[in-house]
Parts: structure tokens; C-alpha cells; sequence
């Protein structure tokens, strides 16, 4: 598995140079992202699927009670990263108050 990064590095930057006056950047940053979603989605779509169902039916009931959160795209975004499995409850903690305490 350690190998399998370089590689793909190694042959990104070869394809991106090589089709850089036949493919526009933007069409090739497209085209990589839809086959990084291809190759990961067989591992995670159960996972979304489960998650998702839960999800939008809190987040439903939610946009109904509150009003504030209903009117906050912001608000809205941040519930929902905070209810997936890639949230980490100590991303607002800095490091520097493990000194002063």
C-alpha cells in the first residue's frame, strides 16, 4: 500500500504533462476527481447509504424547529459534517492552551 501513492503521483504529473495541449486543466482536475470518486465508492457506499438516511431525517426535523438554523447555510453545513464519522471533536482545541493550563 505504501507504493500504490507514488505511483499514482508519479503518473498523474506524466498525464497532466503530456495532455496539457490537448485536455484543458480544468477538464483534467474534472476527470481526476471522477475517477478518485469512481475508485472509492465501492468502499464506502454502504457507509453513506446507512449514514445518510439518519442524517437527513434529523436534519429534516431540525430545519423545522429552528428557525436560526433554517435561514444559515453555514449552520446547515456545520451540522451535518458534525454528524459523519469525519468529525473530530477536537478540531477547534489549539495545542498552545495544553501550556497555560
Amino acid at each position: 500500500l505504501l507504493f500504490i501513492q507514488p505511483i499514482f503521483m508519479a503518473s498523474n504529473l506524466i498525464v497532466a504533462r503530456a495532455g496539457v495541449e490537448y485536455v484543458p486543466p480544468i477538464s483534467l482536475a474534472f476527470w481526476r476527481w471522477t475517477v478518485v470518486v469512481l475508485l472509492l465508492l465501492p468502499f464506502t457506499y454502504s457507509l453513506l447509504i446507512k449514514n445518510s438516511q439518519i442524517i437527513k431525517k434529523e436534519f429534516k426535523e431540525k430545519l423545522k424547529t429552528d428557525t436560526a438554523f433554517a435561514k444559515s447555510p453555514e449552520k446547515q453545513l456545520d451540522y451535518i459534517y458534525k454528524k459523519t464519522d469525519h468529525y473530530e471533536s477536537a478540531h477547534l482545541r489549539l495545542p498552545i492552551f495544553k501550556i497555560f493550563k
